[in-house]
């Protein structure tokens, strides 16, 4: 566990408070979401660039790497759907974007509209759409428990004394918890750590248990429910911080990225229950040359002067030692029957 003290800026620190029960302890869940998401101190909140190759931001994605990444979401959008006519038909919605950013900025596509729901926006998906996300889902809340030989499945929290915040054992599992504990291993080995991605699960239902019709796409990190529980002993939560990642995940809460890996299985299961059929879940890599190859063709084709980037960029998001096998894409279809 970690018990070190650490402190933590004054404005952080107020919100903390405010969630704390009584004796000044508060879930992982909190913590993470007011860490990534409080009005005036969460990470993703301040007005700072996050995203990008510069010393000044804390990580990359495949969005930030230029136009590349739109037309392969465009062209694998368009497979989806079935045909660029009926393309014509959805408008594109884009989830998490950062400020002033769109990944079919400057990108052609047959799409009637394109709409960017950035955070604090409602997520309101229009009746015919193609829904897509990337790496948005990882950044919503999560609980993190471990195994004790003697007391089962516990739930870790946080408190909050003079000299900052530690981690501590929760007296009892919260609400969120005890609705999946019949999914947890029996037994597992002393301290296994699983950190549960549970937010992911309820941001998923928000926008797919609306009434729309068309494409769900979201490119991100997971794993299966398997791998979590019997691979991963230190649990998968993770800082990104100036490009790099650590495990203290007490230190600079609103300063730095705070995530941890998706269950693909509770995902996959939402959808199931939504109505959603064809469910894909591929490496990315496999998935884009599958469902995007026309658009890769042209790139490796066109002698263009100056594409060289583009195609650099291209490998970048296939090569299996890269993004292409280091993230994995969840798509799926509920059309219309007319």
């Amino acid at each position: 566990m970690q018990m070190e003290n650490q402190p933590i800026e004054e404005s952080m620190l107020d919100s903390l408070q405010k969630a704390t029960d009584q004796k000044g302890r508060l879930s992982y869940e909190d913590f993470s979401r007011i860490a990534a998401f409080d009005p005036l101190a969460g990470y993703y909140t301040k007005p700072r660039k996050r995203v990008g190759r510069s010393q000044e931001t804390d990580f990359y994605t495949a969005a930030s790497l230029g136009k590349v990444f739109g037309k392969l979401v465009t062209a694998a959008a368009i497979d989806l759907l079935g045909s660029e006519k009926e393309a014509e038909r959805h408008v594109f919605v884009e989830i998490g974007a950062e400020p002033g950013t769109s990944i079919l900025e400057d990108v052609g596509h047959p799409f009637p509209e394109t709409l960017v729901l950035r955070l604090g926006d409602a997520l309101q998906i229009p009746e015919k759409a193609v829904v897509f996300a990337n790496e948005w889902l990882d950044s919503l809340p999560f609980h993190r428990i471990r195994f004790d030989e003697e007391q089962g499945w516990q739930e870790l929290g946080i408190v909050i004394e003079e000299e900052g915040v530690r981690e501590i054992i929760l007296p009892e599992l919260s609400a969120p918890v005890q609705e999946i504990h019949h999914r947890l291993p029996v037994t597992s080995s002393h301290n296994y750590l699983l950190d549960l991605p549970l937010g992911a699960i309820d941001g998923l239902r928000e926008i797919s248990s609306q009434p729309w019709r068309g494409a769900f796409l979201t490119f991100d990190y997971g794993k299966s429910w398997e791998e979590l529980t019997q691979v991963h002993p230190k649990g998968t939560a993770r800082v990104y911080e100036s490009h790099r990642t650590h495990g203290d995940l007490l230190a600079n809460p609103g300063k730095v990225d705070l995530t941890c890996h998706l269950c693909w299985d509770f995902l996959v299961e939402v959808l199931e229950e939504e109505g959603f059929s064809d469910i894909l879940l591929e490496r990315q890599e496999s998935f884009l040359m599958q469902h995007a190859a026309g658009a890769i063709r042209e790139i490796i084709e066109n002698n263009a002067p100056g594409l060289d980037e583009e195609r650099q960029t291209m490998q970048e998001l296939l090569h299996p030692s890269l993004m292409g096998n280091a993230f994995q894409v969840l798509a799926s279809k509920r059309l219309s029957s007319d």
